[in-house]
């Protein structure tokens, strides 16, 4: 575990997310989802969410649809949500995140990601808020032939980062 000022990244095992993933939302629309077009030929065997953390002195309420909001904004398909809980999960992504489309630390084949959520209650006013980021396939590194995990940690960092970084936009509006 690595603390960055008031953020703290981490990588949990999956098998510890699973007992907090939230169960699928009944009416989730994800029959259109990126997955039934976008496969792996290599998937990665990698297990772990980079984890993105804070406490932040918001309400869990307040905090929860902020990062609903986000999701959505940034092209995700929340199909599991749980605001009691304060959990969400997404469908899988295979989409650059926005603004990295023409940078130098990936190729053409994109890893895909998904993202898990959980928004948990510190008392009246503040929120132990998590973002976790999982690559799905091994992709090669730009100039390589050879699948790596490379391309996807980078990936899941960005993605935490963006919607971490969403989200306190958000909570700073009045």
């Amino acid at each position: 575990m690595r603390r960055m000022g008031s953020l703290v990244t981490a990588s949990i095992v999956c098998s510890a997310c699973a007992a907090r993933q939230p169960a699928a939302a009944p009416n989730a629309p994800h029959a259109t989802s990126a997955v039934a077009v976008n496969t792996c030929a290599v998937p990665s065997q990698e297990s772990a969410f980079t984890i993105i953390g804070a406490t932040l002195a918001k309400p869990q309420a307040r905090l929860f649809r902020a990062a609903a909001g986000a999701l959505r904004a940034q092209g995700f398909i929340i199909i599991a949500s749980d605001s009691v809980a304060g959990t969400l999960s997404t469908d899988h992504r295979f989409e650059w995140p926005t603004g990295t489309e023409t940078e130098t630390w990936h190729g053409d084949v994109n890893p895909g990601v998904q993202v898990t959520v959980r928004a948990e209650a510190r008392g009246a006013d503040s929120t132990a808020f998590q973002v976790g980021a999982r690559a799905l396939c091994l992709v090669p590194e730009p100039g390589q032939s050879a699948p790596s995990a490379k391309v996807g940690k980078t990936m899941e960092m960005i993605t935490a980062l963006k919607i971490v970084n969403a989200v306190r936009a958000d909570l700073a509006k009045p």
